[in-house]
C-alpha cells in the first residue's frame, strides 16, 4: 500500500522535471534568435503604404502621391501618381488698354518603379528606379481670350537612392534624390487661329536634389 501513495508523488515530480526541462530548451533558443528590427517587424505586417511629398506640398508644385506594396525579399513595388493645377493675373503691358492677363497651368503624371531596401535599425536605405511620364499644359492671354497655349510632355528614367527613418511602426518620413536621362517634346499653339506655331524636342540628362521628401503611412 505504501508504493500506491508512492506513484502520484514520483509522477508529479516527473513532470514538473520535464516542464523545467522545456521551459530552458526554449529560453536557449529565443536567445539565440535574431532579433526583428522596428522595420523588418512593420514591414511584415503592414506591406502598403502611401507617401505625399511635403517638399512639393510647401514649394506649391504638382501634389505627388506614393503607393508602396512589399515584394518578396527586401524591396517594394512603386506607383506614384503627380497632379496640379494653378491660375494668375497680372497686367499685359503689351496691349493698348493694360488688360488683364490671365495664364492657366495643370500636370498630371504617373511614374511606375521599383526600390530595394535595406534596413538599419530604425533606418532603412532605400534605392532604385522609376519610369516616368508627365504632361503639362500652359495657356495665356487676356481675361476670356485665351490666344496661346504650350503642351510639353516629359519622359524620365530616374535612378535613385534615399533614407528613410521610422517614426512609429505605422509612420515613417524619408527622402529621396535622383539622377537620370530625360526627353521633352514642347508644342506652342495658336488658338486663335488655331495653329501650331512651333515645337522642340530635347534630350538631357538631370539631378534633382530634393526629388521627393516623403511623409508615409503603413498599413
Amino acid at each position: 500500500m505504501k508504493n500506491l501513495h508512492l506513484w502520484p508523488m514520483t509522477g508529479l515530480l516527473t513532470a514538473i522535471g520535464l516542464l523545467t526541462l522545456f521551459g530552458t530548451c526554449c529560453a536557449q533558443q529565443s536567445r539565440k534568435a535574431k532579433p526583428v528590427s522596428r522595420i523588418d517587424s512593420a514591414s511584415h505586417v503592414r506591406p502598403w503604404d502611401v507617401s505625399m511629398d511635403l517638399y512639393r506640398l510647401i514649394k506649391g508644385g504638382p501634389m505627388t502621391f506614393t503607393l508602396r506594396r512589399m515584394a518578396k525579399g527586401n524591396g517594394a513595388y512603386r506607383l506614384a501618381l503627380y497632379g496640379g493645377i494653378g491660375k494668375t493675373k497680372h497686367k499685359d503691358m503689351n496691349t493698348i488698354d493694360s488688360s488683364l492677363a490671365t495664364e492657366r497651368n495643370w500636370n498630371i503624371g504617373v511614374a511606375l518603379g521599383y526600390e530595394w531596401q535595406k534596413n538599419v535599425k530604425k533606418h532603412q536605405l532605400i534605392y532604385g528606379v522609376d519610369l516616368r511620364y508627365t504632361h503639362s499644359s500652359n495657356y495665356s492671354g487676356t481675361v476670356g481670350n485665351f490666344y496661346g497655349e504650350t503642351l510639353i510632355h516629359m519622359a524620365f528614367l530616374e535612378s535613385f537612392i534615399g533614407f528613410k527613418y521610422r517614426l512609429r511602426p505605422e509612420l515613417s518620413i524619408s527622402a529621396e534624390v535622383s539622377c537620370g536621362p530625360s526627353m521633352h517634346y514642347i508644342s506652342n499653339w495658336n488658338l486663335t487661329a488655331h495653329q501650331r506655331t512651333g515645337f522642340s524636342r530635347t534630350f538631357g540628362f538631370g539631378i534633382d536634389p530634393f526629388r521627393l521628401i516623403n511623409l508615409s503611412y503603413h498599413f
